[in-house]
């Protein structure tokens, strides 16, 4: 099984709990895991998006993609799992604003479309629940 891992780098805190420390394990079970940080340009992402189908899983962690963004890695991903330990879908921490309406259309098209989510606590996977309902 080959699995991309979607990180902000490898000193982010978040980065190191959620997806480094498993990396061992994973690769000693026998799994191509490999790590990609988001922080590209267009065309490195685009040139690393077009690769996606060589993966079994494109396992994203924390990174909200515009609809148009996430359509594209949709129509190239096998399966997408999408982790979260915080609450990204509110604001980005270093905005004055507690509400970004951007940021909550994001994270709601993307619980909607990908094929599984891991949520840090019971509060995100209520958010997490309710952003994935039809709307109405």
């Amino acid at each position: 099984m080959k699995v991309a891992f979607f990180i902000h780098s490898l000193e982010v805190n978040s980065c190191r709990y959620r997806v480094l420390q498993y990396l061992p394990y994973l690769r000693s079970q026998g799994i191509d895991a490999t790590i990609h940080f988001y922080n590209r340009s267009w065309r490195e992402k685009l040139k690393f998006y077009d690769t996606l189908d060589r993966y079994d899983i494109f396992f994203v962690h924390r990174k909200l993609f515009s609809p148009l963004e996430f359509a594209y890695l949709r129509r190239k991903a096998k399966k997408i799992v999408y982790d979260f330990d915080d609450a990204l879908m509110y604001r980005s921490s270093g905005s004055k604003n507690p509400y970004s309406f951007t940021r909550r259309l994001k994270f709601g098209y993307m619980m909607k479309r990908v094929d599984f989510v891991i949520a840090g606590n019971q509060f995100l996977k209520s958010e997490e629940a309710a952003s994935s309902q039809p709307l109405s």
